[in-house]
């Protein structure tokens, strides 16, 4: 590998460390997750039995994967 292409990756690595991406778990996977229908999902949301999901780009919904586990650790 070039040291230029090291340095590159290592600039990545960094800022990665400085900014981590949050994984958001979209609504299809959420549904196969805990085995139910989107209605049923959202009447959970609605009811705050489960956590409420985010917004992204002011349409894209879904959950935050680090929300995900800390709901799932109450178990």
């Amino acid at each position: 590998m070039s040291s230029s292409k090291k340095h590159m990756l290592s600039q990545c690595q960094l800022i990665g460390k400085m900014y981590p991406v949050e994984r958001i778990i979209r609504i299809d996977e959420m549904m196969q997750l805990l085995r139910v229908s989107r209605s049923t999902l959202y009447r959970r949301v609605k009811s705050g039995s489960f956590i409420k999901p985010v917004t992204i780009n002011n349409k894209t919904k879904g959950w935050k994967q680090s929300d995900y586990e800390r709901w799932l650790s109450q178990f």
